[in-house]
């Protein structure tokens, strides 16, 4: 038998030793031995106590951690600020029901509970507004930065506050001061996002980054992300450009570009009974060139482009995507290919409803993220009144008060994108006796210049100077690649004027009646979306509103074009009453599925990066197959349905 370290006792004379075993062990063995192996049995017991005091250390310092900044969803809260008393209330849905006494209260409330659910988007959101991105992310987000800077998003949204009028902008400052309250209410101790992010960030440690104090800017300055992934066709531009200089003729990049069908459904075509707009109503309006998908372009052509200016123009517009991707907006389609995004909406009036009641269907198709890009809540005054009129419900931004898209009590509203062409791209040419100026219409103009300074996390700012022209800022600054090619500079409707995008949206709150809902949407800028509209009286509408620019010169915005001659200008914007609306169409139904919104007679060049259409008909077919009157539970499998109808054409 083999001697163990520690051995048995040797058995006692007056017990018989067994047989067969012999004892071989000394009967003294090594007391060094010994001792080194109570030691390391010691040892051991420590270093187990010490591990398991660091896991269940580590599991409460990461509960305590992935706890923190959670939403209180039963108690009392004291905030600081309210008038009077309010109540928030949450489904078994999690959908957020606020009641308050007044509007003050109502939306700071609003802004409270968003960030209970949202800060960390609303926080990301805002860095992606005014491109703060490598304060969070380091020098990886540069290129995103620069891009945001030079269109300039926060810009553009201080002027939009500069115009807005007094209750919307009372809105946004109650709201900034309920998130505001939440933000100090944390007193420093935020959830894992912001731990990580002070970690990395060095802006904090585990007590966590701490957001700076929210603004009204903040929440209005989503409003410009959104008009950039809804509202802009710069991306298409490009690729002409790119197509027209690596195929040498503009014939071929517009067969790329098929025309609209002619047979395919046009939202308000010309004629349609019960319509308005210019063309509409019976008068078939007159025929303009440029019509859906018509791709004709006299613009003067880009010169030839070198491999590394291709590149860079083609990385310009991939840099814009990739901020939309960030931000939840749009799938990331060069990971996981084609998204087949589009969204759809329909209207049926009561006289087609088994209930008698209009009815409302809606399915934006925005990016799928997590968190979503919308937040379900409703908001309602105690007593409605005058002086408190809200009683509505539906979906939101997280950072932005009110309701986008939902109901009140009299009418429901929901809405699609048009896709107009409101982006131009214009060659300048610089004056050769001052590369500080460039040419415009015979006369030398200075640039506009500002400067932008891109902090970066973990690594040295960035300064970068930002070139404008009469046109808007110059893109060639973003891209060291375009630095020495001819400037192209962007135009666009939603930086080029005030926009009253968040106040026509907020005053659908409160519409109850048709005309109140078109009055709403009058101011509103972009992005352009197909409205439609349903009332409790069984009543159906639909709304174009937006900021459509008139061009002189060539008429479509397809192409870059010419800068300096001042012959190719916008010169003005379609007005609102000639943009297309309905009202209970002898159809009983409206249907959008970002297809045509007008048809090739309507007077004014609109677009023609149209969806092919065969979305809205076979929304179309399925609402006129129905043999009865429709039920929302039509219109729920009609949402659901799945069927192809471009592969029946194949």
């Amino acid at each position: 038998m083999a001697c163990r370290t520690s051995c048995l006792p040797k058995p006692s004379s007056a017990r018989p030793r067994p047989r067969g075993l012999a004892w071989n062990c000394p009967a003294d063995p090594d007391p060094t031995r010994r001792l080194n192996v109570r030691i390391v049995r010691s040892a051991l017991k420590v270093l187990v106590a010490v591990v398991v005091v660091a896991v269940v250390g580590v599991i409460g310092l990461l509960g305590a951690i992935t706890g923190r900044g959670l939403a209180q969803t039963s108690g009392t809260i004291k905030v600081p600020g309210l008038h009077g008393s309010v109540t928030v209330g949450r489904d078994e849905h999690g959908i957020l029901e606020i009641v308050a006494d007044d509007p003050h209260d109502l939306f700071l409330a609003q802004g409270y509970a968003h960030a209970q659910e949202r800060m960390w988007q609303m926080e990301v959101w805002r860095h992606i507004s005014s491109g703060r991105l490598s304060e969070l992310f380091g020098a990886v987000s540069l290129d995103q930065d620069r891009f945001i800077r030079t269109i300039g998003w926060r810009q553009a949204a201080e002027v939009d506050l500069e115009a807005m009028p007094q209750d919307a902008r009372e809105a946004l400052d109650w709201y900034a001061d309920g998130v505001n309250a939440w933000i100090a209410d944390q007193h420093g101790s935020f959830s894992l996002p912001f731990v990580v992010t002070g970690l990395r960030t060095g802006a904090g440690g585990l007590g966590g980054y701490t957001p700076e104090p929210w603004t009204a800017l903040d929440s209005a300055a989503w409003g410009k992300v959104q008009s950039y992934n809804l509202g802009g066709n710069m991306d298409t531009e490009i690729f002409r450009l790119l197509a027209d200089a690596q195929l040498g003729d503009p014939a071929l990049t517009n067969s790329l570009f098929p025309a609209y069908d002619p047979a395919a459904p046009v939202i308000t075509p010309s004629g349609l009974e019960g319509s308005g707009g210019a063309g509409a109503g019976g008068a078939a309006g007159t025929a303009a060139a440029g019509g859906p998908g018509s791709g004709v372009t006299t613009a003067a052509a880009y010169p030839s482009l070198t491999k590394d200016a291709a590149a860079g123009w083609a990385g310009l517009a991939a840099t814009g995507s990739s901020i939309m991707v960030l931000a939840g907006l749009d799938g990331a389609s060069g990971l996981v290919g084609d998204h087949g995004i589009g969204s759809n909406n329909w209207v049926v009036s009561g006289s087609k409803s088994a209930s008698g009641g209009a009815l409302l269907a809606n399915d934006p198709h925005l990016g799928f993220s997590e968190p979503s890009v919308w937040i379900m809540n409703g908001l309602h005054c105690r007593e409605v009144d005058a002086a408190c009129p809200y009683d509505v419900a539906g979906v939101s931004f997280p950072g932005v008060p009110g309701v986008i898209l939902g109901h009140n009590a009299r009418i429901a509203w929901g809405a699609t994108n048009v896709g107009p062409d409101v982006q131009d791209l214009f060659r300048e040419t610089f004056d050769p006796a001052d590369p500080t100026h460039y040419i415009h219409a015979g006369a030398s103009v200075p640039f506009e210049t500002r400067t932008e300074t891109i902090k970066v996390a973990g690594g040295s700012s960035e300064t970068i100077t930002v070139r404008s022209t009469i046109h808007g800022p110059i893109l060639n600054d973003v891209d060291p690649r375009l630095k020495d090619q001819e400037p192209l500079a962007l135009r666009w409707t939603a930086t080029a004027e005030p926009d009253g995008a968040f106040a026509a949206i907020f005053h659908l709150n409160t519409a109850s009646t048709f005309d109140d809902f078109r009055a709403a949407l009058r101011d509103y800028g972009s992005p352009s979306q197909n409205f439609v509209y349903a009332d409790v009286n069984g009543h159906i509408g639909y709304q174009f509103p937006g900021l459509v620019p008139i061009r002189a010169g060539e008429k479509t915005g397809d192409r870059v074009r010419d800068g300096a001659s001042g012959t190719q200008e916008w010169t003005g914007y379609i007005p609102f009453d000639d943009l297309p609306w309905q009202y209970d169409p002898p159809s009983g139904f409206i249907v959008s599925a970002n297809n045509a919104a007008v048809d090739g007679s309507y007077p004014y060049f609109v677009g023609d990066d149209w969806d092919p259409g065969y979305r809205a008909k076979r929304i179309t077919d399925l609402l006129t197959a129905k043999a009865g009157r429709l039920t929302t539970a039509d219109l729920s499998a009609i949402q659901m349905d799945s069927h192809p109808l471009r592969a029946d054409l194949v």
